[in-house]
């Protein structure tokens, strides 16, 4: 079964283009998760059901949501470089 990865909305979506120009090594960070999604689904945490929003199920017609693995070390990344902390 073939992965697929989605942006909820546009704006996520061109926001993350901006990021390939704006930050190259978190793009490719982000990027390499997708990779890593789309070879083994399951290489991420299951979230469960009840915490998927109920207009992404009908909107994307899913029914699983996972997320990476490596989430946190991005976010701890974001942290660190943000000029807002």
């Amino acid at each position: 079964m073939e992965s697929k990865i989605q942006f909820s909305n546009d704006k996520l979506r061109k926001a993350f283009a901006i990021l390939e120009k704006e930050d190259t090594k978190f793009y490719r960070f982000i990027c390499r998760a997708f990779e890593d999604i789309k070879e083994n689904v399951f290489c991420g945490i299951q979230i469960p059901k009840r915490l998927i929003p109920k207009e992404y199920l009908k909107k994307f017609n899913i029914r699983n949501v996972w997320r990476s693995e490596e989430r946190r070390v991005g976010k701890e990344c974001r942290s660190r470089w943000s000029p807002y902390h």
